[in-house]
């Protein structure tokens, strides 16, 4: 739609990217509200906007965003079901059709949060979200169909890709401990320094599994670890595959960081329970709950900021640019040397 009007390809990626990305954190304050409260929904949006991975991906012609967008629209949708909302059942059959036809794969991922989300319903109900999903796949199926040139063609294609992920030379072993060491890179790329409350914050819920209790908890873990598990044992190699799983991350560690300070402030208040002087009333002040919470969140966030526009990462302002300038080269290059009627272009990536 945006082509209609920009005649642009690239421009036209480039909007929705953005468009996608704004319209993900504006569904993530809501949905980070219904979870934990305003405190953690300001704090998750503004933490994942200041994301380095995230904000790259948000000016660049993939349709990352855009599924990142979609999951988060499902997720909140598949939320408000477990907390007696049934009248959203059909949509989130629809939304995940759709998620499905950006990246077929995301069926895989989202399937558990789906499946825990339709054990809320009657068999009935769980029937007509399964029709509903099966003909919302149809309208991106067909015509992708009748573009490639008939099913038999199709399905190659598919066999194709799928085989690049499952025949590897190397032992299995070796692919997943390859894959995890990327997926540790771009969670570092993700979430930079708030990696530190987000380790603690996982080691503390291992330490107390009642936590695991918490329906809050649970649904954050279906929709975020079978993403992670899938990275791990079946494909992972580009950044913005992980875009989709942000959401949920980010809302923990909002989560994260009022623990650590919760806790750091009770350790405190331990420590010095007897002592009444004005050093250790200033410390009281200084390592308050609030005080933790603010400077925790406003660290991760400057941190990320500079590692986005003044540091040459592959997720940063530098990378984009230096992606623009060298795609505008290679236009220059072949329009300056190379007619068009005699001329095709091979490329799996510009």
């Amino acid at each position: 739609v945006i082509d209609l009007f920009v005649q642009n390809a690239r421009v036209s990626l480039v909007s929705l990217s953005i468009v996608s990305s704004a319209l993900t954190l504006l569904i993530l304050y809501f949905l980070a509200v219904k979870l934990y409260g305003r405190t953690h929904g300001v704090m998750s949006t503004l933490l994942l906007l200041s994301s380095p991975l995230y904000w790259f991906n948000g000016e660049m012609p993939y349709t990352y965003a855009l599924e990142g967008l979609l999951c988060t629209i499902f997720a909140a949708t598949c939320y408000d079901i477990i907390m007696g909302g049934k009248k959203r059942l059909f949509v989130s059959a629809i939304v995940l059709g759709l998620a499905t036809g950006v990246r077929q794969h995301i069926i895989i991922m989202l399937l558990p949060l789906w499946l825990y989300t339709l054990s809320k319903s009657s068999l009935k109900e769980s029937v007509i979200c399964l029709l509903v999903f099966g003909l919302t796949c149809l309208t991106w199926l067909l015509p992708m169909i009748a573009l490639t040139g008939g099913v038999q063609r199709y399905f190659m294609v598919i066999d194709a890709q799928f085989k690049t992920w499952v025949l590897h030379p190397s032992p299995f072993l070796s692919q997943i401990k390859m894959r995890a060491k990327i997926l540790m890179t771009f969670m570092t790329y993700s979430l930079g320094v708030g990696l530190v409350p987000m380790v603690y914050y996982i080691v503390r819920i291992f330490k107390i599994p009642a936590a695991l209790k918490d329906v809050r908890l649970r649904f954050l873990m279906l929709w975020f670890l079978p993403a992670v598990l899938f990275f791990i044992g079946v494909n992972i190699y580009n950044p913005g595959h992980v875009v989709l799983i942000l959401p949920p991350l980010f809302v923990c560690l909002a989560e994260s960081i009022r623990v650590l300070s919760g806790d750091l402030e009770a350790g405190l208040k331990k420590m010095i329970v007897k002592n009444t002087s004005s050093i250790v009333r200033f410390l009281r002040r200084l390592f308050s709950n609030r005080s933790v919470l603010v400077s925790s969140a406003l660290c991760i966030a400057l941190v990320n900021i500079d590692v986005f526009f003044f540091q040459n990462t592959p997720v940063s302002y530098t990378a984009i640019r230096q992606g623009d300038r060298h795609l505008s080269e290679l236009l220059k290059l072949t329009r300056e040397n190379f007619s068009p009627e005699k001329t095709m272009i091979l490329t799996c990536r510009l």
